[in-house]
Formats: structure tokens, C-alpha cells, sequence
């Protein structure tokens, strides 16, 4: 985190003006002011909450998996392992169907529509009487982070001005880390 903040205070601090002709042709690309530098880590931060929600929805079942086996056997039967897989079950279907969505109907549009996934699953699972409905509720959810998984790194890669390209892709795997 140290280190995010040291680049975050580098991007933010006013340039020098440099001497040459050559130091400015080795320039590639004009320098960013501070609102559009500011105005990148706002895009990042919001491309990254999808990240964030991959971290807690993968995290989620361990606190289950640490029950001792008598207990969930009591609640899950022989389904415990059958609940946890079909969240990667729903993230690789995710996954294959969120890149030619985005393609046609674009990427904003596709990133607020993944979110309905995640809403309907946590619903699901919140309201769940049976098994059954705790599998289904997992799988919406998959969906969700599949569809998360490819299009925040997408949305990051295509948005961060290319001197902020590599800081701004880190905070993906950040947030999956803080979810």
C-alpha cells in the first residue's frame, strides 16, 4: 500500500519544466493535470469495485468451509462441496459470456449490468429456505464475478492514460485482495 501511495503522490505533485528540446521529445505523451489525473483515479476506483466484489464473493464461503464437517453435514448434507464449485462454475460461464456482451452493447452499460447478478444471487441467498436455492444463489453470483473479473481490467486497461496505465491495473488485484 506504501508503495500505491508513494505513485499516488508522484502523479499528484505539479511537473518541472524541463530544459532541452530533447527532454521534451522524449516525451510521449503531454502531461496530465491534476483534475485528470484525479479524474482517472475516480474511474479506477469505481472500475475496481468490481473487483472488490470478486474478493468477497470468493471469500465468502470460508467461513463455512472452517465449520467442523458434523455441522455441515447438517445443513448441506453431501452438497457443501457441489455449493461451493458453482460459484466457478458461474464465473467461467460468466467469464465466456461478458466479453461479446461488452463488444455489442459496450462497456459502461455491461459493467452496470453485471451488478445485477451479484443483487439477485445475494437476495437469493439471503432468502434461502433449501439447498437448492443456496446452489442457485451461488451460481448467479459466479455469473457476477466472471462477468467482473474480465471487464474491470478491460475497463481499467482501455480508461488509465498510459503513464498511469500500470498503477491504476494494479489496483484491480488490490481490491480483489480487499474484497
Amino acid at each position: 500500500i506504501s508503495c500505491i501511495a508513494c505513485d499516488f503522490w508522484n502523479y499528484l505533485r505539479p511537473y518541472k519544466v524541463m530544459g532541452s528540446v530533447e527532454d521534451m521529445e522524449a516525451i510521449a505523451e503531454p502531461q496530465l493535470t491534476v483534475a485528470a489525473r484525479s479524474r482517472a483515479f475516480v474511474f479506477a476506483a469505481v472500475a475496481c469495485l468490481g473487483s472488490f466484489s470478486i474478493g468477497y464473493g470468493v471469500s465468502q464461503t470460508s467461513a463455512i468451509s472452517a465449520l467442523p464437517q458434523d455441522v455441515q453435514k447438517q445443513y448441506f448434507g453431501d452438497a457443501f462441496s457441489f455449493f461451493a464449485s458453482m460459484l466457478t462454475i458461474g464465473a467461467m460461464v460468466g467469464a465466456l459470456m461478458c466479453g461479446p456482451v461488452a463488444d455489442r452493447i459496450g462497456r459502461k452499460v455491461t459493467g452496470i449490468l453485471i451488478n445485477i447478478p451479484f443483487v439477485v444471487g445475494y437476495v437469493v441467498i439471503f432468502f434461502a429456505r433449501n439447498i437448492g436455492l443456496l446452489i442457485f444463489g451461488r451460481f448467479l453470483i459466479g455469473l457476477g464475478i466472471g462477468s467482473a473479473s474480465l471487464l474491470s481490467p478491460l475497463f481499467l486497461a482501455e480508461t488509465a492514460p498510459t503513464s498511469m496505465r500500470g498503477m491504476l491495473g494494479s489496483g484491480n488485484q488490490l481490491f480483489v485482495t480487499l474484497g
